[in-house]
């Protein structure tokens, strides 16, 4: 994750991968490097994310699935 310009999440939800990208993981994450969900939404932990990338300790990040409470688009 260190040295990753990106990051692909590709993986089922079970409880060993619910929030497996949490602020500790992030903070491993370059300052340049984007994370790509295409697995499941609570998977990444969405307000460390937000707050990894408001501080910018990650570039950027690509999520075509959202955890449940996630705000409802339009």
């Amino acid at each position: 994750m260190a040295q990753a310009d990106f990051v692909s999440l590709n993986c089922d939800l079970n409880p060993t991968s619910y929030h497996l990208m949490d602020a500790r993981r992030l903070a491993c994450m370059r300052p340049e490097a984007v994370l790509i969900n295409a697995a499941r939404g609570p998977i990444v932990d969405e307000p460390a994310l937000v707050e990894a990338f408001a501080e910018g300790k990650i570039a950027g990040a690509a999520l075509d699935v959202f955890g449940a409470r996630a705000p409802p688009l339009g």
